[in-house]
C-alpha cells in the first residue's frame, strides 16, 4: 500500500512538472534557483556554498553572480564548480548589491526563485521546507525565520522575528497576518517565478536596504503566502563592518535606511493595518540601530538621523504609539527636541535598555522610571515611560519533564512576566483538549536564582518564577487527541497567557517518550508543528509487560489491555513468535549469532526487527512501558541483543555490535564518574571527551558480565602541562578498537529512568558541569567557569564592574595581578616579569587572570578567573596590574594602584591612532583608548626604535621602560637547553630531528570577524615534509586569530599543530628554523639566534592592506620567498643558510633588538617593584 500511494505521488508530481514545462519552456520544473551575489568574500563564499551543496532538496540551480570583486572570490567558487555542475558563475562589473541579484535573476531558470548573501548559509532543510509548504498551499512565496552567526556562536534573532515566526501558518494574507512585515530581508523567502515576474520585483540600485521596499511589494502583491516557524538561514554578523546591513554608522548609510523605511511605507500606505502596523515596527526596531551609533558619530550623523526620524514619526497616528518600546519613544523624543550631547549621555547609561530601568504598574499599565538613569533632561511624559505589551510577556519554559513510576507527569520550569519589578506572582498551568476540556495541574512555585543568568535585568530578580507543576495520574486525560498546555500568570492585576513551547534540553524529533497508563492507553509529550508542548494521547495499544533472553530464547508477554493473538519481529530474518500456553510469545534466536557483522565498525546497529502483534484491529506495533528506552536482554554470538523503545514508544530487538548503556552518573572534585552495561566494547575501553582538537581520555572497566564503569578527568592536561578542560560542549563517547586495531567511538545511551533526570548539574569545583544530550539523545557535558549565578547576573557585574564595595577597600600591597590577551593564555612579557619575581623569591601573591581554569599558570602564580567576584576585587585593589592589552573600558585605576603595559610585539604594522581612524574608530572609542592610556605608569619598550612609535601611536607622555622584552630572558637562561629538551620531549619529537617553526600571522581579508581569521594556504605541508624527508617535524603555529577558526590543518605524520600551545618561546627553543612572514614573531627568533625564511608571497597586499610603520625588508633578515619549493632549498642546509644571511642578521639585531640581553625582566622589576622584593641574587644569564 505504502508503494502504491508513493507512486502516485510520484505520478503526480511528473504530470505537474509537465504541465510547468509546457506553459513556461524556458523554466525548469521543480527546480529553485538561488541567487548568491559575491564580493569580497573569499574568507566565507566557500562555506556559503557547502551549506548549500549540503540541501536535502537536491533540485537547485546555484546563480553566483561575481560582482566584479577584486580578492580570490572567484578562486572559492571556481573551486566548487569543478566539483558540483548545478552552480554556474555569472561576472558582471561592479554595479552593488541590487545590481548582483537583479542580474542572478535574468540567468535563473527556476520554478522558484531565492537569494542568499554569501557570507551567510543555510540549514540543510531550508528549500525542502519551503518547496514542501508551497506545493502544499499553493502560495505566491513562503518567508521563514533565521538567526545570527556572531564570531563563533549562533545567536537567536531579535524578540520580533521570534514572535513573528511563532507559528506555521500556511495559505495566510497580509490583512490576517500583518505582523510578519517585521521580516523585511531578502534571503528570507522563496518565491514562485512566476509571481515573482508577476509582480514586477526588482532590487533598486544604487542604494541600500534595497530588499525592504521588495519585501513590502511582495507582501502587498501576493494573494497568500507561508509563514515558517523554521530557523533556516544562518546571517553572520560581521566585524569588518562589509556586510550591508551592519554598515550603520556612515552617513550614506542612515539616509538610505530612512529612506527605505519611507519607501516601504509609501508602499504599504494603500493598505491602512499594513501600514500602521510597519510604522510601529520601525519605530520600535529598526531605527535602533541607527540611533545607537550616534555617540560613535560626527555631528552630520545625528542631523541625519534626526530627519529621518522625524520623516518616520509623521506617519504616526495616535494609537500606533502603543505598540511602540518605552525607551524608543523616550529616545525619540530626545532626538527631536534635545542636543546631541543629551542624547549620548542617554545612550552611554544604557538608556535604551530596557533591562536598565525599574518599573512600576498604575491603573493596569507598567511603567518604566525614568529617573533610574539620572541623565533625561527634564521631565519625560508620562505616555513616553508606558511599556508596550510586547515589553511585558509571558516568558515561559520547562527545564525538565518527565514520567514518574506512579503514573503522574512532572514539568519544571519558569514563566515569568518579563520587565515586572520582583511581582508577587501567581502560576496557572492547564492542558486544554477535545471539546474544550481543561485538566488543571499542581503548581508549587518557588525560587532558582539560575533565572538570573537567563533573563539578565539590573532590578528584577523574578521571585516565585520557577515551578514544579505535577499532573497526577488520575487526571491524566482519557479522551485521545492532542492535549495542549497553558501557562498562565497574573502579576500586580496583569494577567498573561500563553501555550508552552518545547521543552529546554529534552526535545527530540518533536517527540518526547510516551508512557503506558492504566487500561492500557498511551500518553506522552509531543510538540506540535507549531512547536507547542503538547499531550498525546493514544488509545489502547498492544503493550509489552516483559521481555526476556535465556538460552537463545526470547520470550515476550504482553499486558492484559488489549488481547494479542500472534506476535512477530518484522524485518529481514525476523522470527515469527510461538504462543506457549502461559500467554507468552517466545522464538528461538540463536541462529543470530550467525548473522554477518556490519563491515562498518562505527555502525551501531547490525539489524533491527520491529515487534508486531495481531489484534482485532489488525496488525499493529508493539508498545512498550516508556518511551526511548534501552536495555540489554542479553548476548547471542557477537551481539548484544536490546530492546529498544522509541520516542513514540515502539518496541524494537536491535543487534548491537558494541553498545554502552549508562545507568548512574556523578561528579567530583577529581573527575566523572559513571556506570552501567556494557558489550563488544573490549577489555580496556576509554572514556572520552572531546571537543575541537581538545580531549580527555581516562580508561574505563568492562567485566566479565558485562558491568561497567568509567571515569573521566576534568582536568587532564595538555602537551604535558597541568590544566582543566576548557568551558563548552563536549560529546560523551567511549573508545575502542575495532578488530583491525583501528579506533571506534561508541556513543553511550541512556536508560529511561536516568534520562527523566536531565539536565544534570554539579559544581564539583574546577568547573561548573551539566551532564545533558543533543537532540538525538547522545551524551553531553557542559562546562563552564566556576562563577556563581549570582556573579553572572547582570545587576552584580555591573556592580562589580562599578567597583561597588570593592574601591574602599584597601589596596594589596603584595599583590600582583597579571593578563595577558584578555585571559586566554599566561605569557608574553607579563612572563618573564613573572619569572624573575619568583627567581627572586619576591614575597607577593602572583595571580593571573584566566578565562577558566583550562589555562596553565606559571609556577609560582595562581589563576583568578576573569569576571568573577575575586578578579573585580583584584582589578580595583591589587597594587600592580601588568596587561598586554588596554585594560577594559569600564575600569580606571586608584591613584595607589600601578599600572604596567607592557603591549605584545615590537612595532612593524601600523597601530594605534593610526590605525584606528583609518579603520573608523569613533572619536568617542579612540578618546577611550586614551583615557585608558592616561592611566598607565609605565610602559615596557622592547627597544629603541620601539619607544618613538609607541608614544606617538598611543599618544602616552608617561615613563617609558625602555629595557627590552622580559619575555624573551629565558633565551639567555642557562635553562635553556634544559627547557628545550622537556619541550621536544613533550611534544614527542626525537632529539636529533630537524624541527621547523611555521608562524603565519593572519590576513585581514581572510578574517570572519574581528577575532576570527582563517589561516593562509601558502604551505603545502605534505610537500613540504616530503622535501625535507622523514627526519623533519613541522611545528604549526598559527595566530591567536587563527585558533578562533573552526577549520584546522588536518593531521598528518611529521606536522604538529601547535596553535594552541600556551608558550610560544618554548615553541621558539624546540625549533632550528622558521617560516614566518608579517608577524612579530620574527623579532623574537631574530632574539633567540633561529634562522629564518619569509613565505611572503602576498607581500605588496598585505602592506597595502594593513600598512606598515617601515620598510618591510629590513625587517626580514632571511630570503622571501613565494612558495613551498623555495622553502624546501632554502631550509635544506641550516649552515648555508645562517652564513648567507649573517651580515643581515647582524643589522637586523643592531637596529630592532638592541636591548635584549636577558636582563629585561630584572630592569622591569628594580623599576616597578623597587624595594618591596628582593634585589637580584645576580646576573640571571649566568645561572
Amino acid at each position: 500500500m505504502a508503494d502504491r500511494h508513493d507512486l502516485v505521488r510520484r505520478l503526480r508530481l511528473a504530470l505537474a512538472a509537465i504541465a510547468y514545462k509546457l506553459r513556461h519552456p524556458r523554466r525548469r520544473p521543480g527546480y529553485v534557483s538561488v541567487v548568491v551575489p559575491v564580493y569580497n568574500v573569499e574568507a566565507f563564499v566557500g562555506e556559503c556554498l557547502r551549506s548549500l551543496q549540503k540541501q536535502v532538496y537536491k533540485r537547485l540551480e546555484i546563480v553566483v553572480v561575481d560582482d566584479g570583486s577584486p580578492d580570490r572570490s572567484v578562486d572559492v567558487v571556481q573551486g566548487f564548480m569543478a566539483e558540483d555542475k548545478r552552480i554556474k558563475l555569472v561576472r558582471r562589473e561592479n554595479g552593488g548589491l541590487s545590481a548582483a541579484r537583479n542580474t542572478g535573476v535574468k540567468h535563473a531558470r527556476g520554478q522558484y526563485i531565492a537569494f542568499l548573501d554569501s557570507d551567510d548559509t543555510v540549514q540543510p532543510t531550508c528549500y525542502s521546507d519551503a518547496v514542501k509548504s508551497l506545493r502544499e498551499s499553493g502560495s505566491d512565496f513562503a518567508v521563514f525565520s533565521y538567526r545570527r552567526l556572531r564570531n563563533r556562536s549562533i545567536v537567536q534573532p531579535g524578540p520580533w522575528i521570534l514572535e513573528a515566526h511563532s507559528r506555521r501558518l500556511q495559505g495566510v494574507t497580509l490583512d490576517e497576518f500583518p505582523d510578519i512585515l517585521v521580516n523585511a530581508v531578502a534571503w528570507s523567502k522563496v518565491y514562485d517565478r512566476t509571481f515573482f515576474d508577476r509582480a514586477g520585483l526588482t532590487f533598486p540600485e544604487g542604494v541600500l536596504y534595497e530588499d525592504q521596499p521588495v519585501s513590502a511589494a511582495a507582501y502587498m502583491a501576493a494573494r497568500t503566502f507561508d509563514v515558517l516557524p523554521d530557523q533556516l538561514v544562518n546571517w553572520r554578523e560581521r566585524d569588518d563592518g562589509q556586510s550591508i546591513s551592519q554598515q550603520t554608522r556612515d552617513l550614506r548609510d542612515v539616509r538610505e535606511r530612512f529612506a527605505a523605511a519611507v519607501t516601504s511605507l509609501k508602499i504599504l500606505s494603500p493598505n491602512p493595518l499594513a501600514h500602521r502596523t510597519r510604522v510601529a515596527q520601525l519605530l520600535t526596531n529598526d531605527l535602533r540601530h541607527s540611533i545607537v551609533k550616534i555617540p560613535n558619530s560626527d555631528p552630520e550623523f545625528f542631523e541625519a538621523v534626526r530627519v529621518g526620524v522625524r520623516d518616520v514619526v509623521s506617519q504616526v497616528e495616535g494609537v500606533e504609539w502603543d505598540a511602540v518600546g518605552a525607551t524608543m519613544k523616550i529616545a525619540l523624543g530626545l532626538i527631536e527636541s534635545a542636543t546631541r550631547e543629551q542624547v549620548i549621555r542617554f545612550i552611554h547609561a544604557d538608556g535604551l535598555g530596557l533591562q536598565t530601568y525599574r518599573t512600576t504598574v498604575s491603573d493596569g499599565e507598567v511603567l518604566l522610571d525614568p529617573t533610574t538613569i539620572d541623565v533625561l533632561p527634564g521631565q519625560v511624559e508620562r505616555w513616553r515611560t508606558v511599556l508596550a505589551p510586547s515589553e511585558t510577556p509571558l516568558d515561559r519554559w520547562v527545564r525538565r519533564a518527565w514520567w514518574a513510576p506512579d503514573g503522574s507527569l512532572h514539568l519544571v520550569g519558569w514563566a515569568l512576566l518579563q520587565n515586572l519589578e520582583d511581582p508577587d506572582q501567581t502560576i496557572r498551568i492547564s492542558v486544554s483538549g477535545p471539546g474544550g476540556a481543561v485538566v488543571d495541574l499542581d503548581v508549587e512555585q518557588g525560587y532558582d536564582d539560575e533565572i538570573l543568568v537567563l533573563r539578565q535585568h539590573k532590578h528584577c530578580t523574578y521571585p516565585g518564577s520557577y515551578f514544579e507543576a505535577t499532573l497526577p495520574a488520575d487526571r491524566v486525560p482519557v479522551t485521545p487527541g492532542s492535549w495542549v498546555f497553558e501557562v498562565s500568570v497574573e502579576a500586580r492585576g496583569i494577567v498573561r497567557s500563553r501555550r508552552f513551547r518545547e521543552v529546554q534540553d529534552v526535545v527530540t524529533n518533536r517527540q518526547l517518550h510516551l508512557r503506558t497508563l492504566p487500561g492500557g492507553r498511551q500518553a506522552g509529550l509531543a510538540l506540535s508543528d507549531d512547536l507547542d508542548l503538547q499531550l498525546d494521547v493514544v488509545a489502547p495499544q498492544p503493550t509489552v509487560a516483559s521481555l526476556s533472553l535465556e538460552g537463545g530464547t526470547l520470550a515476550v508477554r504482553y499486558t492484559d489491555d488489549v488481547p494479542v493473538s500472534a506476535a512477530r519481529l518484522a524485518g529481514r530474518g525476523g522470527p515469527v513468535l510461538q504462543r506457549g500456553a502461559d500467554g507468552s510469545f517466545t522464538a528461538d534466536v540463536s541462529r543470530w549469532a550467525k548473522v554477518p557483522l556490519d563491515p562498518d565498525p562505527a555502525q551501531a546497529v547490525t539489524a533491527r526487527f520491529p515487534l508486531q502483534a495481531e489484534t482485532e484491529g489488525g496488525r499493529r506495533r508493539a508498545r512498550g512501558q516508556v518511551g526511548e528506552d534501552i536495555q540489554v536482554l542479553g548476548v547471542v554470538g557477537p551481539f548484544a541483543v536490546c530492546c529498544v523503545t522509541t520516542a513514540k514508544n515502539e518496541v524494537t530487538i536491535d543487534l548491537r555490535q558494541r553498545v554502552v548503556v549508562l545507568e548512574t552518573f556523578d561528579a567530583s572534585d577529581a573527575g566523572i564518574a559513571v556506570s552501567g552495561v556494557a558489550h563488544g566494547v573490549g577489555a580496556a575501553p576509554q572514556m572520552l571527551l572531546r571537543r575541537r582538537g581538545l580531549a580527555s581520555t581516562s580508561p574505563a572497566a568492562t567485566a566479565s558480565d558485562g558491568a561497567f564503569e568509567g571515569f573521566i578527568d576534568l582536568a587532564p592536561g595538555r602537551w604535558g602541562l597541568p590544566g582543566a578542560l576548557p568551558g563548552g560542549f563536549y560529546p560523551l563517547r567511549v573508545l575502542t578498537d575495532a578488530a583491525d586495531g583501528s579506533p571506534v567511538e561508541v556513543i553511550p545511551r541512556f536508560r529511561r529512568a536516568y534520562l527523566d533526570q536531565l539536565p544534570f548539574d554539579r559544581d564539583p569545583g574546577l568547573v561548573r558541569l551539566r551532564l545533558t544530550h543533543s537532540r538525538a539523545k547522545n551524551p553531553e557535558v557542559v562546562l563552564r567557569s566556576f562563577t556563581s549565578h549570582v556573579d553572572r547576573s547582570r545587576a552584580r557585574q555591573a556592580q562589580l564592574r562599578a567597583g561597588v564595595g570593592l574601591r574602599d577597600l584597601p589596596i594589596r600591597e603584595d599583590t600582583v595581578l597579571f593578563r595577558t590577551f584578555y585571559g586566554e593564555n599566561t605569557t608574553c612579557v607579563a612572563r618573564g616579569i613573572h619569572r624573575e619575581l619568583v627567581r627572586r623569591g619576591a614575597d607577593l601573591d602572583l595571580c593571573w587572570a584566566v578565562k577558566d581554569l583550562s589555562v596553565p599558570v606559571p609556577e609560582g602564580g595562581r589563576p583568578v578567573v576573569v569576571n568573577s567576584s575575586e578578579w573585580y576585587e583584584l582589578m580595583h585593589t591589587a597594587k600592580y596590574l601588568v596587561d598586554n592589552v588596554h585594560q577594559p573600558d569600564w575600569f580606571r585605576t586608584r591613584p595607589e594602584q600601578v599600572f604596567v603595559e607592557t603591549f605584545h610585539g615590537y612595532p612593524f604594522k601600523q597601530m594605534g591612532l593610526p590605525y584606528w581612524r583609518q579603520h573608523g574608530y569613533s572619536e568617542p572609542r579612540i578618546e577611550s583608548f586614551l583615557e585608558r592610556a592616561s592611566d598607565w605608569r609605565y610602559v615596557v619598550s622592547p627597544a629603541t626604535y620601539a619607544t618613538p612609535l609607541l608614544r606617538e601611536a598611543f599618544g602616552y607622555d608617561g615613563e617609558m621602560l625602555e629595557v627590552g622584552y622580559p619575555r624573551n630572558d629565558i633565551f639567555f637562561s642557562p635553562e635553556a637547553p634544559a627547557l628545550r629538551a622537556d619541550v621536544r620531549r613533550r611534544l614527542g619529537i626525537a632529539p636529533d630531528a630537524k624541527v621547523v617553526l611555521y608562524g603565519p600571522t593572519y590576513r585581514d581579508w581572510l578574517s570572519s570577524t574581528e577575532f576570527v581569521s582563517q589561516m593562509v594556504d601558502y604551505l603545502d605541508y605534505d610537500a613540504f615534509l616530503e622535501g625535507l624527508g622523514p627526519d623533519t617535524v613541522l611545528l604549526l603555529r598559527g595566530h591567536a586569530m587563527n585558533a578562533r577558526h573552526k577549520n584546522r590543518a588536518a593531521r598528518r605524520p611529521g606536522l604538529i599543530d601547535v596553535t594552541d600551545y600556551p608558550e610560544i618561546n618554548d615553541l621558539v627553543l624546540a625549533s632550528d628554523a622558521a617560516i614566518v612572514d608579517y608577524s612579530s614573531l620574527r623579532f623574537d627568533l631574530g632574539v633567540a639566534g633561529i634562522p629564518m625564511v619569509f613565505l611572503v608571497p602576498d607581500l605588496e597586499r598585505y602592506k597595502g592592506d594593513r600598512g606598515a610603520l617601515m620598510d618591510y625588508e629590513p625587517t626580514a633578515p632571511g630570503p622571501l620567498v613565494s612558495t613551498t619549493q623555495e622553502c624546501i632549498e632554502a631550509l635544506s642546509d641550516l649552515d648555508r643558510l645562517k652564513a648567507e644571511h649573517a651580515e643581515q642578521v647582524a643589522t637586523f639585531k643592531r637596529d630592532f633588538l638592541d636591548l635584549d640581553d636577558g636582563r629585561s625582566g630584572e630592569r622591569v622589576v628594580d623599576v616597578v617593584f623597587g624595594d618591596a622584593v628582593p634585589p637580584s641574587p645576580g646576573d640571571p644569564t649566568q645561572g
